[in-house]
């Protein structure tokens, strides 16, 4: 109990005194203290030392800042994330439509129905302009050289008069990950280096300006078999779904497309790391945004998760490499990756990833493993 009391006495004479954390207490604060009390009964007297008594009174300094906010000392992270065409779904299987609708927008008179005509027929109301469509399994079903085919159970609308259209994408796997992510990097902005990279792409994949780039989409609920449709006099539709030229599986690595945010050669990396999760898929700015896309059929889900974890690695050998800064000993750097589901390839991502356990530069990495199956706070992103 003396011993208790003695530490904890010590720790308020250093704080009382305005002792730095990093740099020695006066020797006459500790030692005047220290040596002009008598020690407990039966306690033999300890020799006197000539130096003085270092005393830290915040354990989490290491996590904080020092006066310069450009200086951190907290770990590196890299997060690491799928985007394929399964983390623009839902876990009861609706696809979330990759661009919003606009009601007025102009058309063609010979092949499609007009737009208003449609949005009325989901159930959007006259005075909603904007709106977005939700599929029941979506499924692409015939590949074609010029177009594909995909089949569908149902098709809703939010239009923006909802409360939920601002919300509409937060319940796919990557929107449920974005407001996750945004959340943790937003509270440790000033604290963690983040980094940001995502699944590979034959292209540098965008959303068109225009929504329904691919069709025909055939309904089979029979209570929508008879719905009026995108496609004139044909009762089908269409829907906003990014196919890539080649499969994801097939790519080689390419930093243009796949690292966005390099944890160390960028300052703000932090920053920026936060912006690309607050854009949700149909942003407008494109060249900020996450989106998923693949060739994905009714028996392949085109989702290469070993390359994704062999581009962590590669992100993270070139992150501690670039880490010259002197708290370098201090700083760990890790790997958040989040994953839709299985390997969609025939790769066996487990025994990468225990291959990959640690990587050595200047010093050892810890690479761990996360999902995206729980739901976190939504913060909500717009159009």
């Amino acid at each position: 109990m003396a011993k208790r009391f003695r530490v904890i006495f010590l720790l308020a004479v250093a704080a009382f005194v305005g002792v730095d954390m990093l740099e020695p207490p006066p020797v006459s604060a500790v030692r005047g203290w220290h040596y002009k009390h008598k020690k407990p009964p039966g306690k033999r007297p300890r020799p006197k030392k000539k130096r003085g008594l270092y005393v830290q009174t915040d354990p989490l300094r290491i996590l904080k800042n020092f006066n310069d906010d450009s200086i951190k000392v907290g770990p590196n992270i890299i997060i690491a994330m799928d985007t394929s065409m399964r983390m623009q779904y839902d876990s009861d299987g609706h696809f979330y439509d990759e661009r919003y609708w606009d009601a007025t927008a102009k058309y063609d008179n010979k092949t499609e129905t007009p737009p208003r005509t449609v949005a009325t027929t989901l159930g959007v109301p006259a005075a909603s302009r904007y709106y977005r469509r939700k599929l029941k399994n979506l499924v692409r079903t015939e590949v074609n050289a010029t177009t594909d085919t995909f089949a569908a159970e149902l098709i809703t609308a939010t239009p923006d008069s909802s409360a939920d259209y601002l919300t509409f994408y937060d319940t796919s796997r990557l929107g449920m990950a974005r407001d996750g992510l945004y959340q943790a990097i937003d509270e440790n902005m000033y604290v963690v280096n983040f980094g940001l990279l995502e699944t590979r792409h034959k292209d540098n994949v965008q959303i068109p300006e225009d929504p329904g780039n691919q069709y025909p989409v055939v309904l089979s609920d029979p209570s929508q078999a008879n719905l009026i449709g995108d496609i004139k006099d044909q009762k089908q539709w269409k829907t906003t779904y990014m196919v890539p030229t080649a499969r994801n599986v097939d790519q080689a690595y390419s930093e243009a497309n796949v690292l966005h945010v390099k944890v160390i050669e960028q300052s703000d990396a932090s920053s920026k790391t936060a912006y690309w999760m607050m854009h949700p898929v149909d942003d407008d700015q494109q060249d900020q945004t996450l989106v998923p896309a693949g060739r994905d059929t009714a028996t392949f889900h085109d989702s290469p998760v070993k390359t994704l974890i062999d581009d962590a690695l590669t992100a993270v050998k070139k992150g501690m490499e670039k880490d010259k800064d002197q708290l370098r000993p201090c700083r760990n750097t890790a790997v958040i990756l989040v994953v839709g589901g299985k390997e969609g390839g025939s790769a066996d991502p487990v025994a990468t990833s225990r291959s990959r356990s640690s990587a050595g530069a200047t010093s050892s990495t810890r690479i761990s493993r996360a999902s995206s199956r729980r739901r976190p706070r939504s913060s909500g992103p717009s159009t």
